[in-house]
């Protein structure tokens, strides 16, 4: 989508709950075997961000969420991600009328 997309969109990630761990609806993960469980700690989650980023090198800023336990995280109850941890965003305000 980026490359498609390109500047016109103002890209950020938010690293939210695992998709697929081995404690979790376990698939393979990237042609290969899930290794991590659900993280269980705010440091435990920083360590799969970075190894995200380090992995992947997003073409763009990523942040991780304050995620707590589970479905009691907010953006999970909120948003309900599941199955899809993937959601796009879009801001949109009333055009000013200096915009006019």
């Amino acid at each position: 989508m980026v490359e498609e997309w390109g500047d016109a969109v103002r890209w950020l990630g938010v690293y939210i709950a695992e998709a697929h761990t081995k404690d979790e609806w376990p698939m393979p993960c990237v042609n290969s075997p899930c290794r991590h469980s659900q993280p269980s700690s705010v440091s435990a989650r920083a360590e799969h961000a970075q190894e995200f980023i380090k992995s992947f090198r997003p073409p763009f800023p990523v942040f991780m969420d304050s995620y707590i336990n589970s479905w009691a995280d907010p953006f999970m109850s909120t948003f309900g991600a599941w199955p899809e941890r993937f959601y796009v965003f879009q801001y949109y305000s009333e055009p000013s009328s200096a915009d006019e």
